[in-house]
């Protein structure tokens, strides 16, 4: 798991999972993953290289991924996360 910040505070945090292809597929066909404690403890000391955002700390304000978008994109294959209420997926890739 790794986080981003704002300008090196901590007043806007995301944190996300470095997963492999086949966990992403899982993800996205699972908006529920993050319930299941086996799945995060397997997520947590996964090394791959799609970044899934799993918790966003700023009150909603996406600007935090998309500011920062560009550089994990040199890093990883894809970069996603779901929408605030759960209802749609988001990749972006390379």
């Amino acid at each position: 798991m790794k986080i981003l910040t704002k300008n090196g505070y901590i007043d806007s945090v995301a944190i996300f999972f470095e997963l492999t292809d086949e966990q992403l597929e899982r993800v996205k066909n699972d908006k529920n993953y993050y319930q299941q404690k086996e799945i995060l403890e397997e997520f947590n000391k996964s090394n791959g290289d799609n970044a899934h955002i799993f918790g966003l700390c700023n009150d909603g304000d996406f600007s935090l991924i998309y500011s920062n978008l560009k550089e994990l994109l040199k890093t990883y294959k894809t970069v996603s996360w779901w929408d605030k209420d759960m209802n749609e997926f988001k990749i972006n890739g390379r």
